[in-house]
């Protein structure tokens, strides 16, 4: 392995998570120095762990190889992430109107559920031999494609149009 093979592991598990986390720190530290009331700390952190968690996922596949992790985090992605979202959404709907904080948290939950499908289909497609080879689960790999497939006959993804 060489230093190239080495580094990239680091930056995208390592380096990624940790600006992320600073980033969090930072925005929290300007809500608390804009005295906002009613703080969304852990709805902001929610956003920050499926975002981060969706760019993670993004560069594994891309760059890097699939593993049991991977899988996890697809899990988490697909099946946790928008009931944790729905929550938090009918939750802060009536706060948005506190401050911008509130107001963009909300913004980012909803787009979280076009976001997500996109990328997660845009990547099936464009590692369709490889993805589909080396998932973990044949079932979970039938029950993706089955739901890709059904998603490109409703044309619910426009994007797929263009490929």
């Amino acid at each position: 392995m060489n230093e190239n093979e080495m580094l990239l592991p680091i930056l995208i598990y390592l380096a990624l998570p940790f600006s992320g986390l600073l980033l969090f720190a930072l925005l929290v530290l300007r809500m608390y120095n804009k005295r906002i009331s009613n703080k969304p700390i852990a709805e902001l952190f929610v956003v920050f762990l499926s975002y981060g968690g969706l760019i993670v996922f993004m560069l594994t596949i891309l760059y890097w190889y699939w593993s049991g992790l991977a899988l996890i985090g697809l899990l988490y992605l697909v099946f946790i992430a928008p009931i944790l979202h729905l929550i938090i959404i009918i939750y802060i709907r009536k706060e948005q109107k506190i401050s911008v904080f509130h107001k963009w948290i909300y913004r980012s939950l909803l787009l979280y559920f076009i976001i997500t499908p996109l990328i997660i289909t845009a990547l099936y497609f464009k590692n369709y031999p490889t993805f589909s080879k080396t998932i973990s689960t044949p079932i979970f790999s039938i029950l993706l494609s089955e739901y890709i497939l059904n998603c490109c006959k409703c044309n619910s993804f426009p994007v797929i149009q263009y490929m």
